[in-house]
């Protein structure tokens, strides 16, 4: 059997039946059903489920200290910080009036060095002067063009270059400021080191001081076993 050709209805089965609890930790829906390629759109809602699920149970599960995130007035009155980050949109670039993917692979950067770091909150749709830019630019470029779609996107992207296993750490919340929709990431500190992108093109970020660094393959593997005690 080959992972990378078969269809999911059929290494699934024997994914769960090898390894079990494997597809309960990647958040992969056990209704067999939902496996064929058929229902693919099911699969993914249900998937989507499953995620806003066990982001709310880790919420649930931290101290409520650590939890309660940040009251937006008080975020705007400090400058970018080792906690905080400010980004004009998440992908449509002001300058082209176009998307720009580098601007998502940015926000996923900042996302990356706040878990790996001591956790932190981006805001999205707000400006490095503190302009309140908004999110109607972002929700344009969205099939759907509201802020589900946008969060929507958010998770997809998370998925697909940091890993699923991450979503639990990331909380989202979209608050109206001068009538406009902003998006305010609340990023924990991870319990596994995060990567952006996933095989040899792996970057690893760490939030130090106002920005977020990459780090040599040398650094990290220190960063990494001295902060989570990994070889």
């Amino acid at each position: 059997m080959n992972f990378f050709t078969d269809l999911p209805e059929k290494y699934l089965p024997l994914v769960k039946e090898l390894q079990p609890g494997e597809l309960e930790k990647q958040l992969i829906p056990l209704n067999a059903n939902m496996w064929k390629i058929e229902n693919y759109e099911e699969f993914l809602k249900e998937r989507r489920a499953l995620i806003a699920k066990a982001i709310n149970q880790l919420i649930e599960e931290l101290p409520f200290e650590e939890t309660k995130t940040v009251q937006i007035e008080e975020l705007l009155q400090r400058n970018e910080d080792q906690t905080l980050e400010f980004k004009a949109t998440l992908r449509y670039d002001l300058i082209t009036h176009n998307v720009n993917k580098e601007l998502e692979k940015a926000c996923l950067k900042e996302v990356c060095g706040f878990m790996n770091a001591d956790g932190g909150t981006v805001l999205v749709g707000v400006s490095d002067d503190k302009k309140i830019e908004g999110l109607e630019r972002d929700y344009k470029t969205l099939p759907k063009n509201n802020w589900d779609g946008f969060q929507n996107h958010l998770i997809n992207l998370i998925e697909s270059k940091i890993g699923n296993f991450f979503q639990k750490f990331i909380l989202y919340e979209f608050p109206k400021l001068e009538g406009k929709e902003i998006c305010q990431i609340t990023v924990f500190h991870s319990t596994e080191p995060a990567y952006y992108e996933k095989g040899l093109n792996q970057q690893f970020f760490v939030r130090f001081g106002n920005s977020t660094r990459e780090l040599s393959v040398e650094e990290a593997n220190k960063y990494i076993q001295e902060r989570w005690n990994q070889k």
